[in-house]
């Protein structure tokens, strides 16, 4: 859920700077991706595995949406980004750990 902060909060740069065809372009992308990961989530681990494709998406979309922003408006801040992702992991991985 840490990605979907992250490209939601980047997501608002585009209706801020009336690019609403780019929204339309992200969905065109994520659409696809989403069927792919679930698919292959759900062949390959069953319902567990479905549920994770389904929540990877977000993951999977966040270099897209960074390099969009970052190409079209220098906007992406990875000195903000990536520190959250990996404070993150590490928590995740310390939860994982300590279980």
């Amino acid at each position: 859920s840490i990605f979907a902060a992250i490209n939601q909060a980047t997501g608002v740069v585009w209706p801020a700077l009336g690019e609403f065809r780019m929204i339309a372009v992200l969905m065109v992308v994520q659409v696809p991706v989403l069927l792919a990961a679930t698919l292959c989530g759900h062949r390959w681990f069953g319902v567990a595995g479905f549920v994770v494709g389904a929540a990877s998406v977000e993951m999977l979309m966040f270099p897209v949406q960074s390099w969009l922003v970052q190409r079209r408006h220098k906007l992406w801040q990875p000195d903000v980004d990536l520190p959250v992702i990996a404070v993150s992991l590490i928590v995740v991985a310390l939860g994982f750990y300590l279980r």
